[in-house]
């Protein structure tokens, strides 16, 4: 297949095939409904993220700190070690 060389705006060489960006338009154009659904989908997605982040940190440097050190070494050792 033959490599069609166009220049865009900006006067810089684009390489494409004949009927590459032809497609990439049909494609781009099919996604326009979608797009409102695509926004909120990567809304909640965001929201869901946020609230592990913030269960990550309270548990990292929340509970895990006051954990420790409500625990005594001879009551861990019994907890978690079953000697």
């Amino acid at each position: 297949m033959k490599k069609h060389i166009t220049f865009d705006t900006d006067n810089n060489i684009q390489d494409s095939l004949p009927g590459e960006r032809q497609k990439e338009i049909v494609v781009l154009r099919n996604m326009v409904p979608f797009r409102s659904i695509i926004k909120e989908a990567c809304e909640k997605a965001l929201i869901v993220a946020k609230f592990f982040c913030v269960l990550h940190i309270t548990n990292k440097y929340l509970i895990d700190p006051v954990q420790a050190s409500m625990i005594q070494p001879s009551t861990y050792r019994k907890l978690f070690f079953h000697d």
